[in-house]
């Protein structure tokens, strides 16, 4: 599944793998994910691995913003996100070949 914003750039290659690594985890999280990514959700390195965060130069789109989407549509996925967000890193810092994943690579991502 390949990043629906690749306008923003910062994370575009990081929104590729985080997605087929979610679709391998739990398919209809991929997809509720790409949403929040096409209203601007971004990645961001932490100390200890990524987390997700809206973009803070765009308005969310939905009444009540991002914490009330977040609550109603993403807590219930926690462990699921937090099991992505590892894979996410372990791909990242070379731990994981991105090619061992089940899914096909679409665009030779490479860091």
């Amino acid at each position: 599944m390949t990043d629906p914003r690749e306008d923003l750039t910062d994370d575009s290659k990081l929104w590729t793998i985080f997605l087929t690594v979610v679709l391998e985890i739990n398919e209809q999280l991929a997809y509720i994910l790409h949403g929040f990514r096409c209203c601007g959700l971004r990645l961001k390195q932490s100390k200890d691995n990524y987390i997700l965060r809206p973009d803070s130069g765009l308005e969310w789109p939905t009444e009540g913003g991002y914490e009330k989407d977040k609550q109603q549509w993403l807590m219930k996925y926690g462990n699921d996100i937090i099991k992505a967000l590892d894979k996410l890193k372990a791909v990242c810092e070379g731990k994981v070949e991105y090619t061992q994943m089940k899914i096909p690579l679409h665009n030779g991502i490479k860091f």
